[in-house]
């Protein structure tokens, strides 16, 4: 921020993992930011989820997935996912 916008806060932009280091820097400086623009950003200090409660809410589909994918059935595969 220092480089680019050494006056003035500045606009941050980010996808994925660069959102989320967006997202950490907002939080850590947010006089620094005039704002986000983010796109499916990471989430730092997200807990993991839990497998049993994720498989339960997919009826199993993720299992299906995994199944299909280990199989080599990509055509399976991508109509499950």
């Amino acid at each position: 921020l220092d480089a680019v916008s050494p006056d003035a806060p500045a606009w941050l932009v980010g996808s994925s993992m660069g959102g989320g280091v967006a997202l950490d820097a907002a939080l850590e400086a947010p006089e620094r930011v005039a704002g986000l623009v983010l796109l499916a950003p990471a989430v730092s200090g997200d807990p993991a989820p839990d497998e049993e409660a994720y498989r339960a809410a997919t009826d199993g589909l993720t299992d299906a997935i995994d199944a299909a994918w280990t199989a080599g059935a990509v055509e399976e595969c991508n109509r499950l996912e």
